[in-house]
């Protein structure tokens, strides 16, 4: 064999592109991944593959949907099958099986044929859909009391909400789900863990046509024995943030609804009613998005986000009238921290005075652990430039004549933010 016969036989693997299996990388369900409360009769399906070969390119794809893991994996009782497709889609094919349920969760894999012959198959992906409107059992709550909403030099103040209940599970989880929904804006506690990771949820709309709500799959939060779940309202832009020029709609209010089901198919259902026991006494005195928090340590109320609590001194919570927007499952993605970044300098600007500078113009929240005594608050400002100073913050671009600070008449040695 000559020298010149050796070499065309060692290109031959890579004119063919042989080799050439596939991977299927990831799967998306309407551009997410495994995503809750999917607001879509027809949830479009979305793969991402790759192959070592070139030139190779989707010929055919099959999609598998079932309701449980299990079944989806031995073939039993499919939801929809799509048979073999004969198609290089690989975006936004949409479910073509019959009517999804309520509440339900949904388990797919696809299986993809390329023009090279090999084929491959994903990993299992889930969805779970939103309630349907006849499905709400839940009651809007909250502290409906103006007398301790106040105004002045036109700005709005009116300390944050604080909700709870407690409740009892008897059997092993499954699955428990928490639909919510916090106007103007939340955060949720389930025995004493923070539920997700949204700012601010659910995000800002006109509520007169639509109010959204979150749903987030809790399981790992809920146990056997006693539970407490707790809510902190804040305004948001529900309540007007100032008395002229903006429009609010009311005071802030909570709706919610616990669906838990037990592993023997036992279900148990929690709503916000008036068992529920709520105060608007705590650290939070004031919140608005233009002039920011006034956090009073001295007022915090502990570990009320735990079974075990006494919240005797709590009040019944109030039932609310509901907004006037239909309660509908939220489309976007909430607001949430992408990034952590260090301050570039931390100068001195006088006796207790620090400019920190951030080294860009951004959104987002402090963290900071603070030392200090009783009744020394600390006070920080934000801007996005300085003075010719160099030690003053320039804020006569501040709509409305927002304040944007954070107070913190602190009650401890150290307050972590």
């Amino acid at each position: 064999m000559t020298k010149k016969t050796l070499l065309l036989f060692c290109l031959i693997p890579y004119i063919c592109g042989c080799g050439g299996g596939v991977k299927i990388t990831e799967i998306f369900t309407e551009m997410s991944q495994n995503p809750e409360g999917v607001y879509a009769e027809r949830p479009r399906f979305s793969w991402k593959f790759e192959s070592p070969g070139y030139d190779v390119v989707q010929t055919a794809y099959r999609i598998e949907v079932a309701s449980s893991e299990k079944e989806l994996r031995s073939g039993a009782n499919p939801v929809w099958d799509s048979g073999m497709v004969e198609s290089d889609r690989s975006h936004l094919v949409e479910y073509g099986g019959p009517a999804l349920g309520s509440g339900r969760e949904y388990f797919w894999r696809v299986t993809v044929r390329t023009n090279r012959g090999a084929e491959g198959r994903s990993s299992i992906g889930r969805w779970s859909t939103p309630l349907a409107d006849s499905d709400w059992k839940a009651l809007w709550i909250g502290v409906d009391n103006e007398e301790s909403l106040r105004v002045e030099e036109n700005r709005t103040i009116l300390p944050a909400r604080y909700l709870r209940r407690e409740f009892e599970t008897e059997a092993k989880v499954e699955r428990a789900v928490l639909y919510v929904s916090g106007v103007g804006s939340s955060v949720c506690y389930i025995n004493g863990h923070r539920v997700g990771d949204d700012v601010f949820g659910p995000l800002p709309t006109w509520y007169d046509a639509s109010v959204p709500y979150l749903t987030y799959n809790v399981t790992g939060l809920v146990s056997k024995g006693a539970n407490a779940i707790g809510v902190a309202l804040g305004n948001g832009r529900f309540l007007t943030m100032r008395q002229e020029g903006m429009f609010g709609f009311g005071l802030p209010r909570l709706i919610a609804q616990l669906e838990i089901e037990y592993a023997g198919g036992e279900k148990y259902t929690l709503v916000t009613d008036g068992s529920w026991r709520a105060t608007d006494r705590g650290p939070v005195r004031e919140n608005n998005e233009f002039d920011g928090e006034l956090y009073d340590a001295r007022l915090e109320l502990g570990s009320w986000t735990v079974a075990g609590y006494d919240d005797s001194l709590w009040q019944a919570a109030d039932i609310m009238q509901a907004p006037k927007g239909r309660l509908t499952p939220q489309l976007s993605p909430s607001l949430a921290v992408m990034e952590e970044i260090e301050p570039v300098t931390v100068k001195e600007a006088g006796p207790g005075r620090y400019i920190v500078d951030m080294g860009q113009n951004m959104v987002g929240l402090q963290k900071v652990t603070l030392h200090g005594r009783k009744d020394e608050p600390v006070t920080m400002r934000f801007a996005e430039v300085l003075k010719d100073s160099g030690t003053e913050l320039y804020l006569d671009n501040m709509r409305g004549g927002a304040r944007n600070r954070h107070l913190y008449p602190g009650r401890r040695r150290g307050v972590h933010l």
